[in-house]
């Protein structure tokens, strides 16, 4: 019997700024939650409220993160929505990536489904 995937649960949660689950996620608390589920903890931070201080945020931090390759399993995976690099995922598959986002709350989509541009994958250091 095929085993049911680790994040079954969260899928369909809605997208709320700030939120860390249970009953709501935005990009960075879904993806401390599967790095939570994977046995890691990662930092929490506020949520910085506009995708140009997220993207500061995330710059900020690249010292705490290590990068790996394209599609690394259980990597963060940094995207760049509207020309930002403001929005964050965890990869759960080669090439399969679960996020929260503001229109569809969670979710999983490919990599290479075009809509989402990756700009790197991370472990935290």
């Amino acid at each position: 019997m095929p085993s049911v995937p680790p994040y079954l649960d969260l899928l369909g949660i809605p997208f709320e700024r700030g939120a860390r689950g249970p009953d709501s996620f935005d990009c960075y608390g879904l993806a401390r939650e599967m790095f939570r589920r994977a046995g890691v903890t990662v930092p929490d931070f506020t949520s910085p409220g506009t995708m140009e201080r997220a993207a500061e945020l995330i710059a900020s931090q690249s010292e705490r993160w290590r990068k790996v390759p394209y599609g690394t399993l259980n990597s963060l995976v940094t995207f760049r929505v509207e020309g930002i690099g403001s929005h964050v995922g965890y990869v759960i598959a080669p090439d399969r990536f679960i996020h929260a986002f503001e229109h569809t709350g969670v979710t999983t989509e490919r990599l290479t489904n075009g809509s989402l541009k990756p700009i790197g994958f991370y472990l935290y250091a």
